[in-house]
Protein backbone atom coordinates (compact mmCIF):
# COMPACT_ATOMS: atom_id res chain seq x y z
CA UNK A 1 0.00 0.00 0.00
CA UNK A 2 1.16 3.09 -0.97
CA UNK A 3 1.55 6.51 1.28
CA UNK A 4 -1.12 8.57 -0.57
CA UNK A 5 -3.52 4.89 -0.53
CA UNK A 6 -3.22 4.65 3.52
CA UNK A 7 -3.96 8.62 3.58
CA UNK A 8 -6.96 8.06 1.83
CA UNK A 9 -8.60 5.36 3.07
CA UNK A 10 -7.74 5.42 6.85
CA UNK A 11 -6.94 9.11 7.66
CA UNK A 12 -10.02 10.49 5.98
CA UNK A 13 -11.46 9.22 8.91
CA UNK A 14 -11.90 11.35 12.07
CA UNK A 15 -11.21 8.62 14.84
CA UNK A 16 -8.28 7.16 12.87
CA UNK A 17 -6.56 10.42 12.37
CA UNK A 18 -6.86 11.39 16.04
CA UNK A 19 -5.31 8.01 16.80
CA UNK A 20 -2.22 9.21 15.19
CA UNK A 21 -2.31 12.76 16.76
CA UNK A 22 -2.38 11.17 19.74
CA UNK A 23 0.49 9.19 19.14
CA UNK A 24 2.58 12.23 18.12
CA UNK A 25 1.39 13.99 21.63
CA UNK A 26 2.70 10.84 23.56
CA UNK A 27 5.80 11.20 21.69
CA UNK A 28 5.99 14.55 22.15
CA UNK A 29 5.25 14.26 26.16
CA UNK A 30 8.02 11.54 26.22
CA UNK A 31 5.23 8.61 26.52
CA UNK A 32 6.87 6.44 23.90
CA UNK A 33 10.61 6.12 23.02
CA UNK A 34 11.19 5.41 19.68
CA UNK A 35 14.24 3.22 19.71
CA UNK A 36 14.97 3.35 15.54
CA UNK A 37 17.95 5.38 13.83
CA UNK A 38 15.61 8.31 12.69
CA UNK A 39 14.56 8.65 15.76
CA UNK A 40 11.78 10.54 18.44
CA UNK A 41 12.91 14.07 17.34
CA UNK A 42 12.65 13.36 12.98
CA UNK A 43 8.81 11.81 14.08
CA UNK A 44 7.95 15.11 15.55
CA UNK A 45 8.84 17.01 12.62
CA UNK A 46 7.31 15.07 10.38
CA UNK A 47 3.96 14.45 12.16
CA UNK A 48 1.67 12.02 10.65
CA UNK A 49 3.44 11.59 7.43
CA UNK A 50 6.62 10.55 9.62
CA UNK A 51 4.44 8.14 11.41
CA UNK A 52 2.86 6.72 8.15
CA UNK A 53 6.30 6.37 6.46
CA UNK A 54 7.83 4.52 9.38
CA UNK A 55 5.31 1.79 9.51
CA UNK A 56 3.89 2.34 6.37
CA UNK A 57 1.23 0.03 5.61
CA UNK A 58 1.37 -3.09 3.77
CA UNK A 59 -0.74 -5.37 1.68
CA UNK A 60 -0.91 -7.97 5.01
CA UNK A 61 -0.34 -5.62 7.49
CA UNK A 62 -1.21 -5.02 11.67
CA UNK A 63 -1.92 -1.62 10.96
CA UNK A 64 -4.57 -2.34 8.07
CA UNK A 65 -6.13 -5.52 10.67
CA UNK A 66 -6.19 -2.77 13.77
CA UNK A 67 -8.16 -0.36 11.70
CA UNK A 68 -10.24 -3.05 9.49
CA UNK A 69 -11.30 -4.41 12.45
CA UNK A 70 -11.17 -1.98 15.43
CA UNK A 71 -12.01 2.00 16.17
CA UNK A 72 -9.41 3.91 17.92
CA UNK A 73 -10.95 4.94 21.50
CA UNK A 74 -10.31 8.64 22.31
CA UNK A 75 -7.14 9.02 24.10
CA UNK A 76 -5.71 5.92 22.42
CA UNK A 77 -2.17 5.99 20.86
CA UNK A 78 0.28 3.97 19.13
CA UNK A 79 3.23 2.60 21.67
CA UNK A 80 5.00 -0.29 19.36
CA UNK A 81 4.18 -2.02 16.30
CA UNK A 82 6.42 -5.24 15.69
CA UNK A 83 6.63 -7.35 12.38
CA UNK A 84 9.35 -7.83 9.59
CA UNK A 85 9.57 -8.93 6.31
CA UNK A 86 10.38 -12.03 4.97
CA UNK A 87 11.65 -11.64 0.97
CA UNK A 88 10.38 -15.21 0.29
CA UNK A 89 7.01 -15.15 2.04
CA UNK A 90 6.28 -11.29 2.68
CA UNK A 91 5.16 -8.88 5.98
CA UNK A 92 4.82 -11.16 9.09
CA UNK A 93 2.71 -8.70 11.43
CA UNK A 94 3.06 -9.49 15.18
CA UNK A 95 2.04 -7.31 17.85
CA UNK A 96 0.24 -3.58 17.60
CA UNK A 97 0.35 -2.57 21.00
CA UNK A 98 -1.88 0.63 22.16
CA UNK A 99 -1.96 2.04 25.39
CA UNK A 100 -5.04 0.66 25.79
CA UNK A 101 -4.78 -2.80 24.54
CA UNK A 102 -2.57 -5.52 22.23
CA UNK A 103 -3.54 -6.92 19.13
CA UNK A 104 -1.41 -10.59 19.24
CA UNK A 105 -0.84 -13.43 16.58
CA UNK A 106 -0.57 -16.56 17.53
CA UNK A 107 1.91 -18.16 15.60
CA UNK A 108 0.25 -21.57 15.49
CA UNK A 109 -2.88 -20.75 14.37
CA UNK A 110 -2.36 -17.21 12.39
CA UNK A 111 -4.86 -15.60 14.38
CA UNK A 112 -5.02 -12.55 16.08
CA UNK A 113 -6.45 -11.58 19.90
CA UNK A 114 -7.36 -8.55 20.59
CA UNK A 115 -6.27 -8.27 24.99
CA UNK A 116 -8.09 -4.92 26.07
CA UNK A 117 -5.75 -4.04 29.44
CA UNK A 118 -9.04 -3.11 31.61
CA UNK A 119 -9.49 -6.89 31.63
CA UNK A 120 -6.45 -8.00 31.79
CA UNK A 121 -5.01 -9.55 35.43
CA UNK A 122 -1.83 -11.17 34.30
CA UNK A 123 0.71 -11.86 31.40
CA UNK A 124 3.21 -14.58 31.06
CA UNK A 125 5.89 -15.23 28.54
CA UNK A 126 8.07 -18.61 28.19
CA UNK A 127 10.61 -19.62 26.02
CA UNK A 128 12.49 -17.45 23.13
CA UNK A 129 11.97 -16.48 19.46
CA UNK A 130 10.58 -18.95 17.42
CA UNK A 131 8.90 -20.70 19.87
CA UNK A 132 7.18 -18.16 22.58
CA UNK A 133 4.94 -18.48 24.37
CA UNK A 134 2.28 -15.87 25.68
CA UNK A 135 -0.15 -16.51 28.12
CA UNK A 136 -3.01 -13.91 29.08
CA UNK A 137 -4.96 -14.61 32.00
CA UNK A 138 -8.42 -12.13 31.79
CA UNK A 139 -10.61 -11.37 34.81
CA UNK A 140 -13.36 -13.35 34.08
CA UNK A 141 -10.87 -16.57 34.25
CA UNK A 142 -10.55 -16.74 30.46
CA UNK A 143 -7.15 -17.62 28.89
CA UNK A 144 -5.94 -16.58 25.92
CA UNK A 145 -2.57 -18.45 24.48
CA UNK A 146 -0.50 -17.73 21.97
CA UNK A 147 2.07 -20.08 20.68
CA UNK A 148 5.22 -19.78 18.20
CA UNK A 149 5.22 -16.44 18.32
CA UNK A 150 8.76 -14.31 17.33
CA UNK A 151 7.63 -10.88 18.31
CA UNK A 152 5.94 -10.05 21.35
CA UNK A 153 6.13 -6.92 23.94
CA UNK A 154 8.15 -7.32 26.78
CA UNK A 155 6.17 -8.25 30.02
CA UNK A 156 7.26 -5.14 32.26
CA UNK A 157 6.68 -2.62 29.45
CA UNK A 158 3.09 -4.52 28.99
CA UNK A 159 2.06 -4.46 32.87
CA UNK A 160 3.59 -1.12 32.82
CA UNK A 161 0.42 0.47 30.35
CA UNK A 162 -1.59 -1.61 31.95
CA UNK A 163 -1.08 -0.48 35.67
CA UNK A 164 -1.21 2.91 33.98
CA UNK A 165 -5.22 2.44 33.24
CA UNK A 166 -5.10 5.74 31.24
CA UNK A 167 -8.40 5.03 29.52
CA UNK A 168 -10.03 6.16 32.99
CA UNK A 169 -9.45 9.61 32.12
CA UNK A 170 -11.35 9.27 28.76
CA UNK A 171 -14.18 7.49 30.53
CA UNK A 172 -13.28 4.56 28.27
CA UNK A 173 -13.43 0.80 28.81
CA UNK A 174 -11.29 -0.69 26.48
CA UNK A 175 -13.21 -3.74 26.25
CA UNK A 176 -16.19 -2.38 25.52
CA UNK A 177 -15.75 -2.23 21.95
Amino acid sequence: MKKKEFQSLYLSNPTNKMFFENTLKALEEGKIDIKRKIGTNWLLKKGIDGLITLYLPHKNSIYRYFFDNYIPLPGEYLVSVGGYDDKLVGIHPWIFLTNYRILQRDGKTKQYYMIPFDKLIEYKTEGGRWNAKLTFKMDDGNIITCEKVEIWAPEEMLLLLVSEKEWIQYNVRPSQI
